[in-house]
């Protein structure tokens, strides 16, 4: 393999020669993502997992519950439904900030952020930075609860 391709494969998904069971896979294009999350019914769907991030469909009827991943940032778009972001820097709930979230709103949650989306009818498309999940994981309902 050339240096610069193999410099430029680097660069986007690490080093080739790193044991991977699939360093190229599919993934879904847009259209088919917001298809996906629109008939997604579970609590949670993995629909694509690579190396450095992971596509999830979320079905929200309640709360997600007040959570913080001190590794993984977390990027959200709301497809359908509406609903409330929950978010603060402490683990004080009662100190958090709440706003209200529709259709076409998106919004990333960093590091250590204390976070929780709660809603009726919510979908969202969930990307975790890095995978948070099992490949393929499902959750018909929320394992929280």
């Amino acid at each position: 393999m050339d240096d610069a391709i193999r410099t430029l494969i680097r660069d986007i998904i690490g080093d080739p020669d790193v044991d991977n069971d699939e360093p190229f896979q599919e993934a879904p294009l847009p259209e088919q993502l917001h298809n996906a999350v629109v008939e997604n019914s579970a609590y949670r769907h993995v629909l694509y997992t690579g190396r450095h991030m992971q596509q999830v469909a979320m079905a929200i009827d309640g709360a997600v519950g007040w959570e913080r991943h001190l590794d993984t940032s977390q990027y959200f778009a709301v497809v359908a439904g509406s609903g409330t972001l929950v978010r603060g820097r402490s683990s004080d709930r009662a100190r958090a900030e709440r706003v209200s979230v529709e259709p076409g709103a998106k919004w990333v949650v960093e590091p250590g952020t204390w976070h929780d989306v709660e809603g009726s009818g919510l979908k969202l498309l969930t990307i975790y930075s890095p995978p948070h999940h099992a490949r393929g994981r499902r959750d018909e309902t929320n394992p929280e609860e």
